[in-house]
């Protein structure tokens, strides 16, 4: 089994962009040319992601393996799980920019201001020894109003590095996230690409809760349009994060602001920040 690998220390998340052997996990095998009654294997893989994630529950610790295509599910990504994405037809080359797995999901329920709807949940107790990897993830809603965000981690800690988040929120009185973080330890978010527009108000990355450290690093985030307020991160609750060398546009909102915080253990670095219409940073 072939994936990227991805070493984490205390200070600096250093992601491998070269191949290397899993060995401790099993596979399982996800293509558009499979079928759920398959076992998942190489030679016979399923057809959708969610039914390899509930087949890997039941021997976990497993990796779950996606070639190219569109997946039109909703997936959750449960503890014990590793979800990897952007792999050719014949799991040969693992490569986003010939070889793209998207998953892609319509919201037709409201979710809340505490559990918005998600594409991409990744539930309680997933761990950063856990990664989530080469994936398109998008959430398109035209509901009128609501809570929606293509990723939200509950209570979840993964290393999330290299996927294309996407949020089209088309409601008047909508409000969207690109990534909903609520009471998660010590995650890692690297390297990914965030565009989110539409609704009323709208936030790249939203973080709520738990003072255990959160890096976000080398992220782009978009937030391309709104009538309400918008930020490219927001941080609340005695959230403690360090933000470094992202790329982040706040937004073209009324109030739209590159960072919000209201928690003094934020640390911010070497980050390139376009507010749009109000400051760069907001306490």
């Amino acid at each position: 089994v072939r994936a990227i690998a991805c070493t984490v220390d205390q200070k600096s998340i250093t992601a491998i962009r070269q191949y290397t052997v899993v060995e401790e996990n099993v596979a399982f095998y996800v293509s558009k040319n499979g079928d759920d009654s398959n076992d998942g294997s190489y030679e016979a893989p399923f057809l959708t992601i969610s039914n390899a994630i509930n087949r890997a529950k039941i021997i976990s610790p497993a990796i779950v393996l996606v070639a190219e295509g569109v997946y039109n599910e909703q997936v959750r990504v449960a503890p014990g799980i590793q979800l990897q994405g952007s792999f050719s037809t014949d799991f040969t080359i693992q490569d986003g920019s010939s070889s793209l797995t998207h998953i892609e999901y319509t919201a037709t329920t409201e979710g809340t201001a505490d559990s918005p709807e998600a594409a991409l949940i990744v539930e309680p107790y997933v761990t950063n020894s856990y990664l989530i990897l080469g994936l398109k993830i998008s959430i398109t809603t035209d509901l009128p109003s609501g809570y929606y965000a293509a990723v939200m981690f509950d209570t979840a800690s993964p290393i999330f590095a290299f996927n294309q988040i996407a949020a089209t929120i088309n409601g008047a009185s909508a409000t969207g996230y690109g990534i909903y973080i609520k009471n998660s330890s010590s995650s890692y978010i690297l390297g990914n690409y965030i565009n989110i527009t539409g609704g009323t108000d709208l936030t790249g990355i939203y973080i709520s809760g738990s003072d255990s450290e959160k890096k976000l690093r080398s992220n782009t985030i978009n937030v391309l349009a709104a009538s309400g307020n918008t930020s490219g991160i927001t941080i609340l609750n005695n959230s403690n994060c360090e933000i470094r060398n992202n790329v982040i546009h706040g937004g073209l909102g009324n109030s739209s602001f590159g960072i919000v915080i209201n928690t003094s253990s934020v640390g911010i670095y070497n980050n390139t920040i376009n507010a749009g219409s109000a400051s760069s940073i907001s306490y």
